[in-house]
């Protein structure tokens, strides 16, 4: 008896979305040089990269994939719950467990995803690409998230006169959804299995467990190794692309490699015979090398500059350690919007700005790319507004002004811990003393001295406004008790506090009643994101209990047990609710 296993029928695949993150810290060939014995015009001329960015404590591998990730949803128009798949494409993990793609998913309020990381150094992204590809269009799924997503400033020796100037950190999604006409064509992957010593590590964890007197396991890199196997290696391997698409050259709108070396990327442009109408993706010259995540961060910033249009045919190229390779042809996604784009107004342009017009959308073997052009409307530059803040105490939960030699309260550290674990609620008043307030979406603790901490209130908060031009607020850490609170304004349920659900401050300021921690903040400055603004706060009172936070995970609000340590490897990100911030006012 034969069996019989049915299968969904086949369908198409394209990028529907596409969100990046930028990290805050722009780290210039001026500061390199003064951990190496170089100078700027050794760096540009070297690799073209004139500037690159840090991520910050607080900038984690799951926070920047998160931001990514969100943008990228708000892209494709689609809800977290919508999609089925999330997979992360990052070398810089140091956590083995929980899957980077787990936390993110959790982070994400992506409660029917599954998912899982990829670790292919360079070539990361494509290869992840390739796999939610195959996934839409063979129907085991409907949307698919991919996050290139790096801080190889952790992995990097910055006293490597090699790479300590070529490495940078960044994060970048798309959404992979059904499409009636092909967008993604097939992969092109491979491997040279003779070269694994070329692009490695110093040493193993193992022999540093061994031995901890040696230097930490870092990157090490060679170079010129490296750069004669990419000419080699990936010209022919995108020719295959290409032909197996159906595509010459001539029918490319962009061209859009891994940004590893601007030399580099040039030499396999000019190899691979591409016209002068072909967009060839620079990014490299502001973010430097961030891995994985270089080919959606390029894609955004040639997107935003109008060197190619949407529904173009462009050529991805990864490459990288292993040394290994992947490619494909997709179809552009819809141009970000005009927010979005701002970021790049005074960035290095990806493309000369007279670029000529690129050919409209080829047939591919598969089918065809359908172009859709969009309007982009230059806004204002993102600024960096500083408030006039109101004269306060400085007076702490037990009563100390400044702790002697700079040395932390217990209390302090543990309202910290719980600040930074716990689910949050931020409340301020109006001027006419209304009060608002939202479930956070995110916060960081970005310091115990002086002790700040930021706020990220998404644009589509309809108390957005309110704290926009607010002086003061508050953060309440909610405990077990508020579970009922909670789940209500994660689900966006109610816009109103119950009877008896808030307190006052001594300075008349609304908080949450029998919060674990009160943070009072004056507000020090606001950070224009696009589609969130960051707000900083320097926390003039608090007051703090023992206790356990609670926690948002595994599709639910928990008790967190133990002081556990916060970041990437305790899901980092995984206590926010669900759902973007919902106005709770009273």
């Amino acid at each position: 008896m034969s069996l019989s296993i049915r299968n969904a029928e086949f369908t198409n695949s394209r990028i529907v979305g596409l969100g990046t993150y930028r990290p805050r810290r722009e780290v210039t060939n001026a500061e390199v040089c003064e951990w190496i014995l170089s100078s700027d015009e050794w760096i540009t001329t070297r690799s073209g990269i004139r500037s690159r960015r840090f991520a910050g404590q607080d900038e984690t591998l799951s926070a920047m994939a998160i931001i990514a990730g969100r943008r990228a949803l708000e892209h494709a128009g689609i809800d977290a719950d919508e999609l089925d798949g999330v997979i992360v494409a990052s070398m810089s993990n140091l956590v083995q467990t929980p899957p980077l793609a787990i936390s993110v998913a959790v982070g994400l309020g992506a409660v029917n995803a599954g998912g899982f990381d990829v670790s292919a150094a360079c070539a990361g992204f494509c290869h992840a690409l390739a796999v939610a590809s195959d996934a839409v269009r063979t129907g085991g799924a409907r949307y698919v998230m991919v996050i290139g997503v790096e801080r190889m400033s952790d992995i990097v020796d910055r006293t490597d006169r090699e790479i300590a100037f070529l490495f940078a950190d960044g994060a970048g999604a798309v959404v992979v959804g059904r499409s009636e006409e092909p967008g993604i064509s097939s992969v092109v992957r491979g491997a040279d299995h003779h070269s694994l010593d070329a692009l490695r590590m110093s040493i193993t964890w193992e022999q540093f467990r061994a031995d901890p007197t040696l230097t930490p396991p870092a990157m090490k890199m060679d170079g010129r190794r490296v750069f004669r196997w990419a000419l080699g290696a990936v010209v022919p391997a995108a020719r295959l692309v290409l032909q197996r698409a159906g595509l010459e050259p001539s029918d490319l709108a962009a061209f859009i490699p891994h940004q590893a070396n601007l030399r580099m990327i040039e030499v396999l442009a000019t190899r691979l015979g591409l016209p002068d109408h072909v967009a060839v993706a620079r990014d490299i010259e502001s973010s430097g090398n961030t891995s994985a995540a270089s080919i959606p961060l390029a894609m955004e910033r040639l997107l935003c500059s109008g060197a190619a249009n949407p529904g173009g045919a462009a050529l991805l190229m990864g490459f990288g350690a292993g040394m290994n390779y992947a490619g494909q042809v997709v179809a552009l996604p819809p141009a970000p919007a005009a927010g979005r784009c701002a970021q790049y107004e005074h960035g290095a342009p990806s493309v000369p700005a007279s670029a000529p017009a690129s050919p409209a959308a080829p047939h591919i073997r598969a089918g065809q790319l359908r172009p859709v052009r969009a309007e982009l409307i230059p806004p204002e530059s993102p600024t960096l507004i500083p408030v006039t803040s109101p004269t306060v105490s400085t007076a702490n939960a037990v009563g100390e002004a400044d702790p002697p030699d700079g040395v932390q309260p217990d209390s302090y550290r543990e309202a910290m811990r719980q600040l930074a674990s716990g689910v949050t609620v931020v409340t301020t008043t109006d001027r006419r003393g209304d009060r608002f307030g939202f479930t956070a979406s995110s916060f960081i603790p970005v310091s115990m001295e002086p002790p700040l901490v930021l706020v990220c209130i998404a644009r589509s908060a309809r108390s957005f406004e309110v704290f926009h031009s607010c002086t003061r607020f508050v953060v309440s850490v909610l405990a077990d008790r508020h579970r009922e609170v909670a789940d209500r304004f994660s689900r966006s349920l109610a816009d109103k506090f119950g009877v008896g659900q808030l307190t006052t401050t001594p300075d008349g300021m609304p908080a949450v009643d029998g919060a674990l921690s009160t943070f009072e903040c004056e507000t020090t400055s606001r950070q224009d994101a696009g589609d969130h603004m960051i707000l900083m706060g320097r926390i003039y009172r608090l007051r703090s209990e023992p206790g356990h936070p609670m926690v948002y995970f595994d599709r639910g609000f928990r008790r967190l047990e133990g002081a556990r340590r916060t970041g990437d490897a305790t899901l980092a990100g995984a206590h926010t609710p669900a759902n973007e911030p919902a106005e709770i006012a009273s």
